[in-house]
């Protein structure tokens, strides 16, 4: 029999219902990355509390002091290379100042309070090696070097400029992809010719997006991954290490309220009545 007009609008209906739950799909898994990227990275206060703690500071404090004895002994002094020039007390309050200069869009941080210490482990590892030579000279040179270090390739070109964008990235993909979710609900609402369907798609879609994301953030965790995307990350291998296994338990938590949520919308599609058939496609079925 020919198709009524009323069919034919139907079958018109579903397939945009089906592009739309497809397009939903895709601003779900940017509504859930975001949000669990701002809670974690995006959030300064936490991305601080990981890096003072991180084994990876105490590498790059060992590294810092080394850098510093070649630049002393590059300068007139002759420091024996297992010399104290900065601790990890140093860099635990440098890495808080950094990570909340950033967050503030500051492209440098003051360094007074560690050159302060530098100046006064120098005058004792002076006296300690009996040696003589012009600490004032020393001492700029390792200011200056302190300078660029920190506030030109870290603050100024890399870490300073990189991190704020990152925060508004994060809070702004999960800001404008709540809005395109709801306009997107509204029109497959629309196209789905009921409440039963609609709830049905978008609570398995929702809790199946859920289950994806928390396989992937256990994923990050597991040992042959782990190691080869702490490898591939910006920043010291070991900090990236203790970043995601910081990182992952909040992961796997958004990703179980997002399974919460959607088998809870999937659940409210049983209370209601299924579609009444209508009367042209029972006489074509039959």
């Amino acid at each position: 029999m020919v198709k009524t007009r009323t069919q034919q609008w139907r079958a018109i209906s579903r397939s945009w219902f089906a592009f739309f739950t497809m397009i939903f799909w895709v601003l779900l898994f940017v509504e859930a990355f975001s949000t669990g990227m701002m809670l974690t990275v995006g959030t300064p206060a936490r991305t601080e509390q990981v890096i003072v703690k991180s084994k990876g500071l105490v590498q790059m404090t060992q590294s810092l002091n080394k850098e510093l004895i070649d630049t002393a002994n590059k300068n007139g002094a002759t420091l024996n290379p297992q010399s104290t020039l900065v601790t990890i007390d140093d860099t635990q309050r440098l890495a808080s100042k950094m990570v909340t200069a950033s967050a503030d869009n500051q492209m440098r941080v003051s360094l007074d309070t560690i050159k302060e210490s530098i100046a006064s482990r120098l005058q004792k590892a002076a006296a300690d090696q009996g040696q003589n030579f012009d600490q004032k000279k020393v001492l700029t040179s390792l200011t200056a070097f302190l300078d660029r270090e920190i506030n030109q390739l870290v603050m100024s070109e890399g870490w300073g400029r990189a991190y704020p964008l990152l925060v508004l990235m994060t809070q702004t993909a999960v800001i404008v992809a709540a809005i395109l979710m709801v306009i997107v609900l509204l029109i497959m609402l629309k196209t789905a010719h009921s409440w039963r369907q609609f709830l049905v798609v978008t609570g398995r879609s929702t809790y199946i997006m859920g289950y994806m994301g928390g396989f992937m953030a256990v994923l990050t965790t597991a040992s042959p991954f782990l190691g080869a995307i702490s490898a591939r990350m910006p920043v010291n291998t070991e900090l990236a290490r203790d970043l995601l296994l910081a990182y992952s338990p909040l992961w796997q938590r958004v990703a179980g309220w997002t399974i919460v949520i959607g088998l809870v919308i999937a659940a409210l599609s049983h209370f209601l009545p299924r579609p009444a058939v209508d009367e042209n496609e029972s006489v074509n079925a039959a």
